[in-house]
């Protein structure tokens, strides 16, 4: 099929536009497991914003890195990242256990999004912290 189109004052954008930095309920879409050069495992999780409003639906990754400790057995910096976020959405993250990201799909949270600047510059949300599940105010938990 083919027709007529013109494409004067028309805006090219990437059909993204990220929501703005504030608390929002998050769900995990999909996961894609990945190892970083390290060669620690990292989990890429799919998010949306989970909510009525606007932002319902928006898109962004969050990626969860499992770092292994160091040369003297002692925990690398960053590690305890990892075990929050696996708190945050219900999994098991104390002592010896077994991480199974196909559990996470589905899974639900609550996040401080912001916005930060991809490497190619492009807006995009990044998780800024995450929320403790029993806080039901949209306001910053301090």
């Amino acid at each position: 099929m083919s027709f007529n189109y013109s494409s004067k004052g028309v805006q090219m954008d990437n059909g993204f536009s990220p929501a703005p930095a504030g608390v929002y309920n998050c769900i995990i879409r999909s996961i894609t497991e990945k190892t970083t050069k390290n060669g620690d495992p990292m989990v890429s999780a799919k998010c949306e914003i989970d909510q009525t409003g606007e932002w319902l639906g928006t898109v962004f990754f969050h990626n969860v890195t499992f770092i292994g400790n160091d040369e003297q057995g002692k925990p690398r910096k960053g590690a305890g990242m990892a075990l929050n976020f696996l708190k945050h959405i219900g999994e098991p993250w104390e002592g010896d256990f077994e991480v199974s990201p196909d559990n996470w799909v589905r899974k639900t949270f609550r996040a401080m999004l912001k916005v930060e600047k991809d490497l190619k510059g492009t807006p995009r949300n990044q998780i800024a912290y995450l929320i403790d599940p029993s806080v039901v105010s949209d306001e910053v938990p301090f």
